[in-house]
Formats: C-alpha cells, sequence, structure tokens
C-alpha cells in the first residue's frame, strides 16, 4: 500500500500546495513569486490560475487515494483466496483416498493447494508483483519471450475469424 502512494507522489507537480506539504517548502514563496510575475496581469487570471491549481491538487489527492484502496482492495481479496485454497487443501486431504495412486496424486494436490494458499495469505498481490518485479529485472530476456509468448496466446484465443 505504501509503495503505491509513494510512486503516486511522483506525479504531484512541484510548487504545488500538496508538494510544499509534502516536502516543507513554503507556499507564500511560489505564490509570491508568480504574483510577481502576473503584476501585469489581471486578478482574475490569478484567481483561475490558483482554482486550477487546487482542481489538480485535489484530484491528485483522489488518485493516490484511489490507487491505495485499490491495491489494498486486491491484498485483502488475495488473503481471502488465500483462506480459501488452504481450506480446500483440508477438504482434499479428508475426502480423498487413503491409499494407490490417487491418495498419491491427492496429497501431491493437497500440499500444492496449501503452500499456494499460505503464499498467498502471507505475501498478498504486492508480496507477487514485488517478486515478479525481481525476476523480470534478474532475466529480462526471458520475460520478454514469455510476454511475447502469452501476448500470441492470448491474441489466438481472442481472435475473431
Amino acid at each position: 500500500m505504501d509503495i503505491t502512494k509513494d510512486r503516486m507522489e511522483d506525479f504531484i507537480p512541484e510548487g504545488s500546495p500538496a508538494a510544499n506539504a509534502r516536502w516543507g517548502a513554503s507556499s507564500e514563496g511560489s505564490s509570491t513569486a508568480s504574483s510577481g510575475s502576473n503584476a501585469g496581469g489581471s486578478s482574475s487570471a490569478g484567481n483561475a490560475a490558483e482554482k486550477v491549481q487546487d482542481t489538480a491538487d485535489s484530484m491528485s489527492r483522489a488518485a493516490v487515494g484511489f490507487a491505495s484502496s485499490a491495491v489494498q482492495k486486491a491484498d485483502d481479496y488475495a488473503h481471502l483466496a488465500g483462506r480459501r485454497l488452504e481450506s480446500m487443501s483440508a477438504s482434499i486431504q479428508h475426502l480423498g483416498p487413503e491409499s494407490g495412486v490417487l491418495h498419491s496424486a491427492s496429497t501431491q494436490i493437497a500440499s500444492t493447494l496449501k503452500s499456494s494458499g499460505k503464499y498467498l495469505e502471507e505475501h498478498g498481490i504486492s508480496g507477487i508483483a514485488g517478486e515478479l518485479t525481481a525476476v523480470i529485472r534478474k532475466n529480462p530476456v526471458p520475460a520478454i519471450f514469455a510476454a511475447l509468448g502469452v501476448g500470441f496466446l492470448v491474441a489466438r484465443v481472442t481472435k475473431r475469424d
């Protein structure tokens, strides 16, 4: 959640009230500089510019809030999915056969579901995105080929004749 806020704050315009509040600059200094350059202009132009700046600041804050709430929701759903996978794992182990080939297959499936569920519950979407980013940075060429392959498959599936 904090990662998204930090990244979204990179888009706050320098000299805006939001940036001044974030980095401790004085809003009077920036308005004094702008009023000095507006000395020959009308005050209505200054008011309009101030209103535009205020609107941009409020939109920036809204975008940061929306992005962080979206990431939080995705993480919540990932945790829920993790718990459900672990529950499904327990059901498969409990209801599966007690011997034979099907027993070993159901045990393996249950084990995989349980470990996947734990991973999702512990790391969430943010953890998956972070690890995927690290893998892509470590292996960029195979990542490009994988992306091309996925793109090709999606194009084939969605292609209309």
